[in-house]
């Protein structure tokens, strides 16, 4: 057994906090699966169609745009899978809005972050 590897700990932080929102990138989104973005697109809005499943993820999508902690880039990119590589935060914030929340809630914008209290 090698060293232990603090980064890879570290990136699977997003995948336990937001399951679904990791599971909803690495299905449709990430370049691994080799989709076309319309067909990304698609198999994602039948992902939304189940209804137990959409709850979980909306719950998570509100919870991630709501928080000032929520790790943007680390959602696209991690040791799990890849949707792109952003050059910063906001853009990879930006870049998930499009993707997750317009197809989720449309017509809706997405929350603010709220004032950080305090961290973890």
């Amino acid at each position: 057994m090698g060293p232990l590897n603090i980064a890879s700990h570290a990136e699977r932080w997003p995948v336990q906090s937001y399951p679904e929102i990791c599971t909803a990138l690495s299905t449709a989104f990430s370049i691994q699966t080799g989709l076309s973005d319309a067909n990304a697109f698609g198999l994602f809005r039948r992902m939304l169609e189940n209804r137990g499943w959409r709850e979980r993820f909306e719950r998570e999508l509100l919870e991630a745009f709501s928080s000032p902690e929520t790790p943007w880039r680390e959602l696209l990119q991690n040791d799990s899978y890849e949707v792109t590589e952003p050059d910063s935060e906001e853009e990879a914030r930006d870049l998930l809005a499009e993707l997750l929340w317009r197809p989720t809630f449309p017509g809706k914008v997405p929350p603010k972050p709220r004032p950080n209290e305090g961290g973890r």
